[in-house]
């Protein structure tokens, strides 16, 4: 390993109430986060959420309105830091007149650990010859090489903001798979912006999910998820089980109901319910969609509810 391996940097990373103001539209408003290093973390939203600009912040692309983000605890504009951050976006370079390897060269310039061979060895998984031009990829291809750069790279921390938009399943599953080789031989940082929640449920360690540009969960994935469940029965018993609980989605079936609660003890939970009664266990995907979607209907809910008078 190099000196400048990330097993030698500290990548946790520190965000501070961070604002970014488009005129009158918030962007990001007010986000807190700590980011433990070394870890594989989705960061999931809807369109429109904050992920790219939030993610754009990271990587000293763009500065903040306001507010602060350290990594190690130096300041992300800092030069030693901007150099450990490689941050790869959807349909990145896709006017590059340039060769693949011409493309690995230069980053191999900026980046110290960047592992030629691991290159080459995804570029070949993708199908991509390294004399061809960039501009002459496909967007799929496209995608598949800017994501090789990236884990190539080796970065201390490394993100990828829905860069495999355009890759075929076959391909996509191919570089979870990669990429958790490679991360459990060289731990670093990594930061996956991803509609795909499905596919990268099994690879994320911790999750960050904004809506409308602040936090509304950052968790470690396996404590999120099994802290869910989806209850299916008759409505009487179902009202009786979830009466004091965060319900995050409820739907009736005729005389059934069913509700997909948070923060409760599952164990406990099936004990209470006995038989008659169906505890599942909600998935990551599912959660994102019904969490993000009581939020919205919540929101909806405090702007159109009266006001009280004024004292």
């Amino acid at each position: 390993m190099t000196s400048t391996d990330s097993a030698h940097i500290d990548t946790s990373i520190e965000v501070t109430d961070l604002h970014l103001q488009y005129g009158s539209t918030a962007a990001l408003a007010g986000i807190d986060l700590q980011l433990r290093p070394d870890r594989i973390i989705g960061l999931l939203g809807r369109n429109g959420a904050g992920k790219t600009t939030l993610l754009s912040i990271l990587a000293g692309h763009r500065r903040a309105t306001s507010g602060a983000v350290r990594i190690g605890g130096l300041d992300v504009w800092e030069t030693e830091r901007m150099r450990d951050v490689f941050l790869i976006g959807e349909g990145e370079a896709a006017s590059d007149s340039g060769r693949l390897r011409d493309r690995a060269r230069f980053v191999a310039t900026l980046r110290p650990n960047f592992d030629r061979a691991l290159f080459d060895t995804m570029l070949t998984m993708f199908e991509l010859d390294s004399r061809t031009r960039v501009s002459k990829l496909s967007r799929g291809q496209r995608a598949a090489a800017g994501v090789a750069l990236a884990l190539a790279s080796r970065s201390p921390i490394t993100i990828l903001d829905e860069a495999h938009i355009g890759m075929d399943a076959q391909n996509r599953y191919a570089l979870w798979d990669l990429m958790l080789a490679d991360y459990a031989a060289h731990p670093r940082t990594i930061i996956i912006s991803t509609h795909h929640v499905d596919e990268v449920a099994n690879v994320l360690e911790d999750v960050v999910i904004l809506e409308a540009g602040t936090v509304l969960r950052h968790a470690i994935v396996d404590d999120l998820v099994g802290s869910a469940a989806t209850i299916t029965g008759p409505t009487s018993r179902v009202d009786e089980l979830v009466e004091g609980m965060h319900v995050v989605a409820d739907r009736s079936l005729g005389a059934t109901r069913e509700v997909t609660v948070t923060d409760v003890d599952t164990a406990a939970l099936r004990t209470r319910a006995g038989s008659g009664v169906r505890i599942d266990t909600a998935g990551l995907q599912d959660l994102f969609v019904h969490l993000t979607t009581a939020a919205r209907q919540g929101d909806a809910a405090a702007q159109t509810a009266p006001q009280e008078a004024s004292a």
